[in-house]
């Protein structure tokens, strides 16, 4: 038990101080991870990771020349190499927020940011889904696909639990029976 106690106190005091260490070198904000992500900031510098920027062919010139005509940026590196943009800027002129939106805006990146993010374990499930959904339909030559044989076995299973089941309370089968209905007959629910 005080092993726990005391792991889960060196954790606090590692993010606790964490914070504090950010207050002081600039910005809070981290920006969108895999869209813009800020790497560096001090006060009137800070760089830049935009992923869709890494090898691109065109933006590099018009990002640099559109960003230094702005009042309070005095230099703007921008390595579509490394998709890494350096802004030097003067604080008492322009904020750092201010800066971020400006290279959004400039590289359009506001889809990006507004559609919603989904996680990667979520991703690689559904991928893994996907593969699984088509093996299947192959094998059966587009009889089943996944969604439809665990709908099925979904059904089965109810059905069986309400026939053959004794018991008073046979909430499990109502479940299963209800997952069937809501996975075969409401195929336009997006969930």
């Amino acid at each position: 038990m005080n092993k726990y106690r005391i792991l889960s106190g060196m954790l606090f005091g590692l993010f606790y101080t964490r914070g504090f260490s950010q207050e002081k070198k600039g910005t809070h904000f981290p920006g969108f991870r895999g869209t813009i992500e800020i790497k560096h900031s001090i006060p009137g510098r800070i760089r830049f990771f935009v992923p869709a920027f890494v090898n691109s062919s065109t933006g590099k010139e018009f990002l640099e020349d559109k960003m230094c005509t702005i009042e309070g940026i005095k230099k703007v590196e921008a390595n579509t190499l490394t998709g890494s943009i350096l802004v030097i800027y003067e604080t008492e002129k322009i904020d750092e927020l201010l800066i971020v939106g400006i290279v959004i805006k400039l590289l359009g990146l506001e889809d990006k940011i507004q559609s919603p993010e989904i996680s990667i374990i979520r991703q690689e499930i559904k991928k893994w889904n996907e593969a699984l959904s088509y093996s299947l339909s192959e094998k059966t030559k587009g009889l089943l696909d996944m969604k439809t044989a665990l709908s099925l076995m979904f059904l089965f299973y109810g059905v069986k639990g309400l026939a053959f089941s004794t018991e008073a309370a046979k909430s499990n089968p109502y479940s299963l029976l209800y997952w069937a209905y809501r996975s075969l007959v409401l195929e336009g629910d997006s969930r």
